[in-house]
């Protein structure tokens, strides 16, 4: 599979109390694969937040897969971001 178009993500984070955020996202790319991802996180309100976000990638042999990590978060928001990429050959 070829995507030729950005896959995108997109988190809004809104609470009227202050919240901790635990995501996992698994990414498995084909052999011989292309894809791009786009990983938003917005926070709208002004309550505290903690983000603990942990995204896994394997990506098998000729595979090619490209991560964006965009973030619009205000300064009462801890971000705590894990990218771990298992990468086979080529």
């Amino acid at each position: 599979v070829l995507v030729d178009k950005p896959i995108q993500v997109v988190n809004i984070f809104s609470s009227e109390v202050d919240s901790a955020i635990y995501q996992r996202n698994f990414v498995s790319i084909g052999k011989s694969a292309q894809a791009k991802l786009l990983y938003c996180d917005h926070t709208l309100s002004e309550s505290k937040f903690l983000i603990n976000s942990v995204t896994e990638v394997f990506v098998e042999d000729n595979g090619n897969f490209e991560f964006y990590n965009i973030q619009n978060l205000h300064n009462q928001t801890t971000a705590i971001n894990t990218l771990a990429v298992t990468q086979a050959r080529d």
